[in-house]
């Protein structure tokens, strides 16, 4: 904050000697008139910047220590201080500060969510879906062999285990060709989904077959997805405040639909106002949220991603996005250095309405928050 200080102003006046009928007294009487003149401009210097500070000191005592505030070069301390507006009681969200009034505007105009271990529970996705392609996928296949998709999604297959092999990846699995033998065909198609799956590879033709494959079983009522409460009730009210939503997901765009479709919460999908996989780009490449930024129309930095993995975060934020991480029954456990850098969440509400000032722990876990106090000035 930059405090104007008194500003002297030194008046110099210069006379000639009195010329030959020019009295001494009235010489005295001018230089009396300038030091008058003099004292009367410096006083009037003096109390305006005394009243500039004053101003500036009220401003600044309303501030805590931990708090900041704004003048803007050439604004009187008097217009902003009118001009502004005290936001109060407010929590620290990924590096942003926000209001807890809800009339306030939010620290960000759009929100980017993983799904793993963000909105849902990592069991979930390890504990049903997954196992749920590797029991099924045999009779799948067998059923769905000479259906359109079915030979587009094993098409996309082979060429992935084609590199796989010509890259020499350890045990990598070949598919054959569908001209050999039906059942052996399916098989080896079988075998390499699940050695892909094995290594938790994030390949994006497997995850296209695995949409394809939990699509009937989603139908049929034999999956649900389940999605955290907190992050239901966030979904809401950001809809309500007008926030879009967009998924990123290393799962297929397909399999994401699914999930919110056939939620444990009903049909979700209007809550989002679009969906990222693979196909744009590795999660951890930071490239990637550059061209969801540009395809949403937003600034990286109006954007709030969040997710549990640590490396999506980091790509994220070296894109200029505000960041926070999911920290959720199950998850990989957050290092302290980390927890230092970036900002974590258990519970998604806090992330919109920001009320609490402090957040207990939920699930051995707590939300970082700060108490602020922001002037905001009109520009």
């Amino acid at each position: 904050m930059v405090v104007p200080t008194t500003t002297s102003i030194a008046i110099a006046a210069s006379a000639e000697e009195p010329t030959s009928g020019v009295s001494d007294s009235f010489a005295c009487d001018t230089a009396d008139t300038v030091d008058k003149a003099t004292e009367t401009t410096t006083q009037v210097i003096h109390d305006a910047a005394t009243q500039q500070i004053a101003t500036v000191e009220a401003v600044v005592a309303a501030v805590s220590k931990d708090e900041f505030s704004v003048i803007v070069a050439g604004t009187t301390a008097d217009e902003a201080l009118e001009q502004s507006t005290l936001e109060t009681d407010t929590e620290t969200l990924c590096g942003k500060k926000r209001s807890i009034s809800e009339t306030e505007p939010l620290a960000y105009s759009a929100v980017v969510l993983d799904i793993e271990g963000t909105t849902t529970p990592i069991s979930f996705v390890h504990d049903v879906l997954f196992p749920h392609v590797v029991t099924s996928i045999d009779t799948f296949l067998s059923e769905k062999w000479d259906d359109v998709e079915c030979q587009e999604r094993v098409a996309d297959l082979v060429k992935q285990s084609e590199a796989d092999v010509e890259a020499g990846l350890k045990d990598a699995r070949q598919i054959l060709s569908s001209t050999t033998d039906r059942t052996e065909a399916q098989k080896s198609v079988s075998d390499y989904v699940k050695w892909v799956m094995s290594s938790d590879r994030k390949v994006t033709a497997l995850k296209a077959f695995q949409g394809y494959l939990w699509r009937s079983a989603y139908e049929i009522g034999d999956v649900s997805g389940v999605v955290y409460d907190d992050a239901f009730e966030a979904l809401k009210q950001w809809k309500q405040q007008g926030v879009p939503v967009y998924i990123y997901s290393s799962g297929s765009v397909e399999a994401q639909k699914l999930l919110f479709k056939y939620s444990d919460k009903g049909n979700m999908l209007e809550y989002f106002s679009g969906h990222y996989d693979t196909t744009t780009g590795s999660k951890i490449d930071p490239e990637s949220y550059r061209l969801i930024a540009n395809d949403i129309l937003q600034e990286p930095s109006q954007i709030l991603f969040v997710s549990d993995n640590v490396k999506e975060i980091e790509a994220a934020y070296a894109t200029g996005y505000q960041v926070c991480i999911a920290v959720r029954p199950g998850n990989v456990p957050i290092s302290g250095s980390v927890e230092e850098k970036f900002n974590i969440s258990s519970d998604f509400t806090l992330l919109v309405n920001g009320i609490k000032s402090e957040i207990g722990e939920n699930n051995g876990h707590s939300a970082k928050i700060a108490r602020v106090e922001t002037v905001k000035m009109d520009k």
